[in-house]
């Protein structure tokens, strides 16, 4: 953090992160130490050690706007990409979840809508409604940081209603996660 982080704060630029051209050398450092993405098993190009280590690496990382990124730890993209190891087709750990891993994409997820709260998912009205051998997303809402930053590659996570409204009892069983490759 010493040598490699809080130096290179100065550098962040308000919205958009580090300049490339000095993100992706500490991120080659880290990566060179063994330190890149401490969550995800080795098998996904991580370190292995799970959450709670995350948490504890988050304590000394924390400290630093620009240190999860440079660590390979950043929201959303730790939630992300455990999703797609844990769940993931082989299709979609080779389109999304490598180029993610390798932070040469960034994820975004959208739940916030002009009419509901976005902090409570069950509120949520996008729909998935499948067609075919396709999926249409009805969706309204606001742009994501990740769009504003203009990122040519990104991936949305929505949640799908099936067809009827959720019960009481089981509310939170609607849910759907869809990976979708948006283009600038």
């Amino acid at each position: 953090m010493d040598e490699l982080v809080y130096p290179n704060e100065s550098q962040l630029v308000p919205h958009r992160g580090l300049p490339r051209d000095v993100l992706k050398p500490l991120q080659a450092r880290v990566k060179a130490e063994g330190l890149w993405a401490a969550h995800l098993p080795a098998g996904a190009g991580g370190l292995g050690m799970g959450n709670v280590t995350l948490g504890l690496v988050n304590e000394q990382l924390g400290r630093s706007p620009i240190a999860p990124r440079v660590f390979g730890t950043s929201a959303p993209d730790t939630g992300n990409t455990e999703i797609l190891w844990l769940a993931g087709t082989p299709e979609q750990k080779r389109t999304y979840l490598e180029p993610l891993v390798a932070d040469e994409v960034r994820s975004c997820i959208a739940m916030t809508e002009p009419e509901v709260s976005g902090s409570d998912p069950t509120q949520i009205r996008s729909t998935a409604v499948q067609d075919g051998d396709a999926w249409v997303i009805n969706v309204t809402s606001g742009s994501s940081p990740t769009q504003q930053r203009g990122v040519r590659d990104r991936l949305r996570h929505h949640r799908s209603d099936g067809s009827a409204a959720p019960s009481s009892q089981h509310v939170h069983r609607p849910n759907r996660h869809a990976w979708l490759s948006a283009r600038a």
